[in-house]
């Protein structure tokens, strides 16, 4: 009996603590958000200076109204999590903000694209909160159908950028490939090939959908994306790839040298060949050098046409060699200045 009863009182302490210890955790669990708090710190950083839509919500805490949004509003934010970016905004506490965009009532819902808001007045449940914002995406996504379109439309633009390619069984461009695009836009080319594009489909091997690849140049192997299909691994992906052609930081604290001031002269200099480097040290120089010095005047009289067409440009030295014998300058020499 006597066990009984501490085994009773052991096991009522031990489900004590388990109800404590889960008091203390619910807090933890339940607070993260993918909902992104927004201020007066960091509003133009991530709303103004996005590169893609940004849903915002301006509310108030006392808000009934705001309270019955709260769910279908966090579920949009995870749902759309690095596709449109979902934010709030305390409307009570910051009231600049609020005052900026004219909030009058609670819940005002905004969409910026591109620095400028749109008010939205749809309904508000997840689904169609979901629908407006990715409706905001434009598509900069290159239709590859066939192998003329990958090269006239798809590797002919920009051509000194790499190319991403997904290989998609959908009808219509996701709002996530939309998303990727806009948000690495100016660093790949995105192009799209459809299930029934068989040409690309068989230039590349594609034997599974969807599936993503990207080409540095055409004599380069394909490097294929291998993670999962979803927002992170793509973003994780590209973004290391961008990582892998950007240029070694500098040492903290470095000073970047002082660009040096390029001299230009008015007029065509008639210089000994000898004077060549002195003057074209700092400047690019156009330099005529003549075989003899017959009718040399003429032949002196273009250099002066020509720099008399660039004297605005302020960036060439126009430059007539005396003739004099320079059969020992090497063509690098001549065409290093």
């Amino acid at each position: 009996g006597i066990n009984a009863e501490y085994g009773g009182l052991g096991f009522t302490m031990y489900k004590t603590r388990l109800s404590l210890l889960f008091l203390i955790l619910l807090p933890l669990v339940f607070s993260a958000s993918d909902v992104v708090v927004l201020t007066q710190s960091n509003f133009d950083k991530e709303v103004l200076n996005s590169k893609l839509p940004y849903f915002v919500e301006f509310y108030a805490p006392w808000c009934g109204h705001c309270k019955s949004l709260a769910p279908a509003w966090e579920q949009v934010a995870t749902q759309l999590k690095g596709v449109v970016p979902i934010g709030k905004v305390d409307a009570t506490q910051e009231t600049q903000l609020a005052s900026k965009y004219g909030i009058r009532g609670y819940p005002t819902l905004k969409l910026f694209k591109n620095g400028k808001p749109e008010d939205y007045n749809g309904a508000r449940d997840a689904r169609s909160l979901v629908l407006f914002a990715t409706n905001a995406l434009p598509s900069h996504v290159i239709l590859v159908d066939n192998l003329r379109t990958f090269e006239e439309n798809f590797w002919a633009k920009e051509p000194l950028l790499p190319r991403v390619i997904l290989f998609s069984s959908k009808k219509s461009t996701s709002p996530l490939f939309k998303s990727l695009a806009l948000r690495f836009k100016g660093q790949f080319v995105f192009g799209e090939a459809r299930e029934a594009s068989k040409e690309v489909v068989e230039k590349f091997d594609i034997k599974s959908f969807p599936s993503l690849i990207v080409l540095r140049s055409k004599q380069e192997d394909p490097i294929v994306y291998e993670g999962e299909n979803n927002a992170a691994g793509y973003i994780k992906f590209l973004s290391g790839l961008v990582d892998e052609k950007s240029p070694e930081p500098e040492a903290e604290n470095s000073v970047p040298p002082k660009k040096k001031k390029v001299q230009v002269r008015s007029g065509v200099s008639v210089i000994d060949v000898t004077k060549l480097d002195e003057l074209c040290s700092d400047s690019i120089c156009v330099v005529g050098i003549f075989a003899d010095s017959t009718d040399l005047a003429e032949k002196v009289s273009l250099l002066e046409s020509l720099s008399t067409a660039f004297a605005k440009d302020q960036k060439f030295n126009f430059v007539s060699v005396i003739p004099v014998s320079y059969t020992h300058l090497t063509l690098p020499t001549i065409y290093s200045v």
